[in-house]
This record gives structure tokens, sequence and C-alpha cells, in this order.
């Protein structure tokens, strides 16, 4: 009920907001998805981006499913522990997300997300070993705040490898990149704790944002190489 009412005033706020002016008539849904698709693909920082990030929402995407067995099933503790973990997560994003707004991003942007991406496997790895709920409350802690300075980083320069006019499109594509990662390993992180327990797919979720790395480094430093 909470949510459903967030919502409502969120969608009350968004009607306040103009809608841009369009330069010219666009052309069919396919051809706009073509053209996209098209320009998505051959640039080469959207391409990283998206598979860097994919690839550290393996974190999220498993621990959203993993960490309830661990805490109700395995340490026998209530629902109200695993929301105020997951709050705590969430308190170390923000306050990330605030300092690497505030400090900036521009030009150091590859270094902050390698280091959110490891600040992120970190952060799981403490879970995985974890002997009771205060270490894990720090592995959420730092989970959460690997994740801020990476997302700063990754949505500004995605905007500043993207050439306006085809904003809309690229980051629709870029987006659902970002984002995959994470339904997908909450799936497979289901079927592992059900098959094998939770090792097999924390160890997914600290091997996921290590990996990310590789993806970051093919993102060229001058955009005129793009």
């Amino acid at each position: 009920m909470v949510g459903a009412a967030l919502l409502l005033v969120t969608a009350a706020v968004l009607t306040r907001v103009p809608e841009t002016v369009v330069a010219s008539d666009p052309g069919s849904v396919w051809e706009e998805t073509r053209t996209g698709t098209r320009y998505f693909f051959r640039n080469r920082t959207l391409i990283s981006l998206a598979l860097s990030s994919s690839l550290l929402n393996f974190a999220p995407g498993t621990i959203i499913v993993v960490l309830p067995i661990i805490i109700v099933n395995h340490m026998q503790q209530s629902a109200a522990v695993v929301g105020l973990l997951l709050a705590i997560e969430q308190v170390g994003a923000a306050v990330a997300l605030i300092v690497a707004g505030r400090l900036g991003t521009r030009g150091r942007e590859v270094p902050l997300m390698a280091a959110g991406a490891v600040a992120t496997a970190v952060g799981v790895l403490l879970i995985l070993v974890a002997p009771g709920i205060p270490l894990i409350a720090v592995g959420m802690l730092i989970v959460g705040a690997g994740g801020g300075p990476y997302w700063v980083a990754v949505y500004g320069l995605r905007q500043r490898r993207t050439v306006p006019h085809m904003f809309a499109r690229a980051f629709a594509l870029s987006y659902a990149g970002n984002v995959a990662g994470q339904p997908l390993l909450s799936a497979i992180a289901g079927s592992l704790s059900s098959a094998g327990g939770v090792v097999p797919a924390l160890a997914l979720a600290v091997a996921g944002p290590l990996l990310g790395i590789a993806a970051l480094l093919r993102i060229p430093r001058d955009p005129a190489t793009e």
C-alpha cells in the first residue's frame, strides 16, 4: 500500500513536467528502433558501459534473492532484519551518490567505476563469509556505497559520449543493457540456491562486478575514436 501510494505521488509530480519540443516529425517506430540500435552498437562507450553495468548488477540481483535465505532460513531471524539490511544498503548508496555528485566524475569516470565495482565485489564477499548479522550489515553498506560513484560516472559519461539527437534512442537501449544483469542473476540465484545453497550464487555476484572492469577498459579515452 505504501509503495502504491508513493507511485501515485510520483505520477502526480510527473504530470507537471513539460514535454520537450520535437524538432522534426519522427519516423516509424521500427525505423527509429533501427537507427537507435545501429548507433548503439557502433558506439564503443555505450556498449562497454552496458556490459560493465549489467555485470555489476549481478550483485543486487543475487542479494535480493539470497539475503532472505541467509537471514530467515539459516540465521532464524525475522523478515524485519532483512528489511533493515536492505535499507542499510540503500543508505550507503544514497550517501555515496551525494558525495560523488558533489565532487564530480568528469575525466575520471573509468577509475571511479572500476573502484565501485571492486567495492561491490568486496561487499558481496563479506556477506558470503560473514558469521553474523553485523558483518553482513557492513557488506551491505559497502555494496551500496560501491554503486554510488559507479552510477554517477555511468550516467555522466553516457550523456557526454552520445550525440544529442540520439539521446532518447541510445539511452533506451543503454538503460536496458544496464539493468539486464539484475533479473538474470535473480533467476540464476534462485535456481542455484535451491540446488546447492547460497555459496555458488554469491560467488557469481562477486565475479560479475570484477569481470565488468574488463569491459570498462574498452572505453576509448578520446571520444573522437568512437
